[in-house]
């Protein structure tokens, strides 16, 4: 016996089951003169590279990777996701001001 489903209703099933089982977190990290910042902290205010957490990345006897104090940011849709990349634009904004001023 063979049951066919609409492929609509089959879509929206398959849609439905990702959603539950899909989660999006964003973390930003930025390496400079072999220091690792925290590019996504919007607890601190910034004005300087220097100012920014200082993330600890090392390594363990299996090769993984490790970074411990970088933030991790869950976004549950699109508009969150996006507002985090507009955060580190404003933060890259504000830091170069304050370097070249």
């Amino acid at each position: 016996m063979c049951l066919q489903l609409p492929q609509a209703h089959c879509s929206k099933s398959i849609q439905a089951a990702l959603q539950c089982l899909l989660q999006v977190h964003i973390s930003y990290l930025e390496i400079y003169n072999e220091t690792g910042y925290d590019l996504l902290n919007p607890e601190r205010e910034v004005q300087m590279l220097e100012d920014l957490p200082k993330v600890a990345i090392m390594e363990d006897e299996e090769s993984n990777i490790h970074m411990r104090n970088l933030s991790i940011h869950r976004a549950n849709n699109e508009e969150e996701a996006l507002n985090l990349v507009r955060f580190l634009h404003v933060q890259h904004y504000i830091r170069k001001l304050a370097c070249c001023s």
